[in-house]
């Protein structure tokens, strides 16, 4: 991936302030927020830490999950992980940046209940190869277990560098209660991250 050079001047705000508010303020001048996992030890200390599915929420932004593994998000194999949403949507669009400049992007989609909607899934390649994005469609047979964890699975099988999502199709309450794959992403660090709301 190719660095714009900095064309404007950096700037260093501090507000004392509830972390994931002052970031959510902030997120209307950025393109892209980038938020680092924390230390075990100030994961609780709420004063001190961005609360990562509040920014996913409020902010309008893609945010970018940066793996604590790997040394750089290059985004040259990115792995959509494909569901019908409007949230999937939104994010694709927010990802086309990083999509159109990778080699290989397989938007992977994981066969649940009733399988998969193969029209909506090739409309989904489709709109990305018009977009001139190398895409390609990969469909996994649902194992059992966290559909999460199947898609970082399949990611680190393709090598991917980059997981492209979308956030909280559900309420956060159910992925909560029941868990989820916004939660399983959030949660899993051996892979950089994507997501938006």
């Amino acid at each position: 991936m190719q660095h714009a050079p900095f064309r404007n001047h950096v700037s260093w705000q501090t507000k004392a302030a509830d972390p994931a508010t002052f970031v959510v303020e902030n997120a209307r001048a950025a393109d892209l927020v980038v938020l680092f996992d924390v230390e075990k030890g100030q994961a609780l200390d709420y004063r001190r830490t961005v609360n990562i599915g509040d920014v996913l929420l409020a902010a309008g932004r893609p945010v970018l999950l940066p793996s604590a593994s790997q040394s750089s998000p290059d985004a040259r194999t990115i792995v959509v992980a494909w569901k019908d949403t409007k949230e999937l949507r939104r994010t694709i669009v927010d990802a086309m940046p990083l999509l159109t400049s990778a080699e290989d992007v397989a938007v992977l989609a994981i066969e649940e209940g009733q399988g998969v909607d193969e029209k909506a899934l090739t409309d989904t390649v489709r709109f990305l190869t018009r977009h001139s994005v190398r895409a390609r469609s990969i469909v996994e047979p649902r194992q059992t277990g966290d559909i999460g964890m199947a898609i970082i699975d399949v990611a680190h099988r393709l090598k991917a560098d980059l997981i492209v999502a979308g956030a909280y199709g559900h309420s956060r309450f159910r992925e909560w209660v029941f868990g989820g794959v916004t939660r399983t992403l959030l949660q899993n660090n051996t892979i950089n991250r994507l997501l938006s709301n």
